[in-house]
């Protein structure tokens, strides 16, 4: 603490609680907004953890649990110090900005690995503006949390020029993902004869590699219902093939022939 400005000196040690609270808001939002699992129709992914999926959520419930609980925390800190006259609304905008800006990550991720239709058409617009609104979000927490007369710092400038490149970086970050979908969900006739009703999903992934990001699935009849089904193409292009699991676990398949009638 400060001895010449105590109340300066207790303001910078609510940057921790501030923190909390910005790394615990994506987790919260990710949860609250659900499992979008209902079809193939991904601008990248799938990356489903839903309880059909076949993949563990005890780890991500964990996170979100201590999320929850690290949230509520920095909250109860934050609005102790208000009642003390630590805090003031300069400083709630500050975890405002920075709580909005994981939540637009946390919902922006949501839409881009959904698998309802039409999500291939709104995962593109999100995606276009999420990265450009995070940054200039985290450039207005810099811009409130620092006040006028200490903006010319040098850690002032370089949190600002950090804040601006956080922008290119997701960008290149989604480029990199669509690029890694775009080689995944290929195999050949005889990978698909080597699956068996009954096989979890992670062993038909460690056999397939993950499932590819196209429009296969049109081809075929949907899944009985409550099921997950995951679609590849041959690598020569020669057959579509359908896996359908329920509760993780294999209960159906089929191919069709290129090109189909």
């Amino acid at each position: 603490m400060s001895k010449d400005n105590p109340v300066e000196g207790q303001r910078a040690s609510l940057w921790l609680p501030a923190a909390g609270i910005a790394f615990a808001t994506p987790f919260l939002v990710w949860f609250a907004i659900g499992d979008n699992s209902g079809g193939p129709s991904h601008e990248f992914g799938p990356y489903q953890v839903g309880p059909d999926s076949g993949y563990v959520v005890g780890g991500m419930a964990a996170i979100v649990a201590v999320a929850a609980v690290a949230a509520v925390a920095a909250v109860a800190v934050l609005v102790i110090r208000t009642r003390r006259g630590v805090v003031d609304l300069r400083w709630w905008a500050v975890v405002a900005t920075l709580a909005l800006a994981g939540a637009l990550g946390a919902a922006g991720w949501r839409v881009g690995t959904s698998g309802y239709s039409g999500a291939d058409i709104g995962g593109p617009v999100v995606l276009l503006f999420d990265p450009v609104l995070i940054a200039g979000l985290l450039v207005g927490t810099v811009r409130i949390a620092v006040p006028g007369e200490h903006r010319r710092r040098r850690r002032t400038w370089l949190l600002t020029r950090a804040a601006v490149l956080v922008a290119p970086a997701l960008y290149a970050a989604l480029f990199a993902l669509s690029a890694y979908d775009d080689a995944a969900g290929f195999i050949t006739a005889g990978q698909y004869a080597d699956v068996r009703v009954g096989q979890t999903r992670s062993e038909v992934h460690d056999r397939l590699g993950r499932e590819g990001n196209d429009l296969t699935y049109a081809v075929f009849q949907p899944g009985v219902p409550g099921s997950l089904c995951d679609y590849y193409s041959e690598t020569n292009g020669g057959h579509a093939y359908q896996l359908c699991f329920r509760a993780g676990v294999v209960i159906s398949k089929d191919l069709k022939t290129y090109p189909i009638d």
